[in-house]
């Protein structure tokens, strides 16, 4: 998925696919307009070792896929497929050694007899330590203008 033109109340920005924010631009300001598209750019690098990059396992029920059938869908949804795990309920597709995880994880419905197993892992880390302006920008009530907080509000304290 590209980063593609948007528009936000009449002002040019740039996104990551059809449904990402939108980081609105000055017209004429190809600083402001780089800026933009580079922080588009980086929500698509997020999303996308989001996606993956922390999905273990795809397990699917015994009583609904076959070995094959849990192997064709993990292929056409884009994920490993080589090594079946087998459990008394589940097929099991891993998508890395389970000594990746940092810790504990969950686990994510994907569809009707298919789940995931998730865990944070060291590249999780990384995508959100590398895109932390862009994930601070979605925390910010003024759509992501960067403003000076007024003495007394919350984030005006200094902090050493």
């Amino acid at each position: 998925m590209p980063v593609e033109s948007c528009r936000i109340e009449g002002k040019p920005g740039y996104r990551w696919g059809k449904s990402g924010k939108c980081y609105t631009y000055t017209p004429g300001n190809e600083q402001s307009r780089n800026r933009a598209k580079d922080k588009a750019a980086k929500q698509g690098r997020a999303i996308q070792v989001n996606k993956a990059s922390n999905i273990q396992s795809v397990r699917f029920r015994k009583d609904m896929f076959s070995k094959q059938q849990a192997i064709s869908w993990a292929k056409s949804h884009g994920f490993k497929y080589g090594d079946v795990e087998e459990t008394t309920n589940q097929w099991r597709l891993r998508q890395f050694p389970p000594d990746r995880c940092l810790r504990s994880g969950g686990m994510k419905h994907l569809a009707d007899g298919v789940s995931a197993y998730i865990c944070p892992t060291a590249a999780t880390i990384k995508s959100i330590l590398s895109n932390i302006d862009v994930l601070l920008d979605e925390l910010k009530p003024s759509g992501g203008r960067d403003e000076e907080p007024r003495e007394g509000t919350p984030g005006s304290e200094t902090l050493i």
